[in-house]
C-alpha cells in the first residue's frame, strides 16, 4: 500500500482568505485546501535531495470562476493583475520545529492586498517569481466578492 492512499494530502494544507470592509469589519472568511502541482512536487524533491531550491513565496489571486487546479498547471488561470490585487510577495514563516517523529513541520505564507475595484476571488497560487516563474501550489476558494476599499488577508500553511 502506498502511504498516499491512506490520506488526502490536500486536507493538510489550509488556505485562509479573509476580507475586511472599509470599517475593518470582517466581511467573509473562507478556509480551503491546496494542491501541489507537478512542478511544485519536482521542486520540493530537488530541494530535499540536493538539487536547486525554489522559494514559492509569491502569491497570485484568480478571478476565474472556472478555476480548478490540475497537475500540469504552470500558471494561475485568471490571475488578477489590477485592482490592487496583483501578485504579492508573501511573508514566509519557516518551520522551526517538529513536535514528534513523523509529525508535520508547518511553513506559513501570508499576504495582504488593498482592493481598488470590484471582483470575485476564486483561487490562488504560490509561485517562484514576482512575474512568470514556476507554479508550485494552487488552491480553489469559495467565491469571495471584494470591493473598492476592502482589504484581503491570505494565510497559507504548508505542512510537510
Amino acid at each position: 500500500m502506498n502511504i498516499d492512499d491512506t490520506f488526502d494530502r490536500s486536507q493538510k494544507n489550509p488556505l485562509v482568505l479573509e476580507v475586511f470592509n472599509e470599517a475593518n469589519e470582517l466581511v467573509s472568511r473562507t478556509v480551503d485546501y491546496n494542491s501541489r502541482v507537478q512542478a511544485g512536487g519536482v521542486a520540493v524533491a530537488a530541494a530535499i535531495f540536493g538539487g536547486t531550491g525554489i522559494s514559492f513565496k509569491y502569491v497570485a489571486l484568480s478571478n476565474n470562476s472556472g478555476f480548478a487546479p490540475a497537475n500540469t498547471d504552470t500558471t494561475v488561470s485568471g490571475e488578477i493583475t489590477t485592482l490592487g490585487l496583483a501578485r504579492a510577495t508573501g511573508s514566509v514563516t519557516l518551520a522551526s520545529t517538529q513536535a514528534s517523529l513523523n509529525s508535520t513541520a508547518s511553513t506559513t505564507i501570508t499576504a495582504t492586498w488593498s482592493v481598488t475595484g470590484t471582483t470575485t476571488i476564486y483561487g490562488a497560487g504560490l509561485l517562484s517569481a514576482s512575474s512568470g516563474g514556476t507554479l508550485g501550489f494552487e488552491a480553489t476558494c469559495t467565491a469571495t466578492p471584494v470591493a473598492n476599499g476592502y482589504t484581503v488577508n491570505l494565510s497559507w500553511t504548508l505542512n510537510e
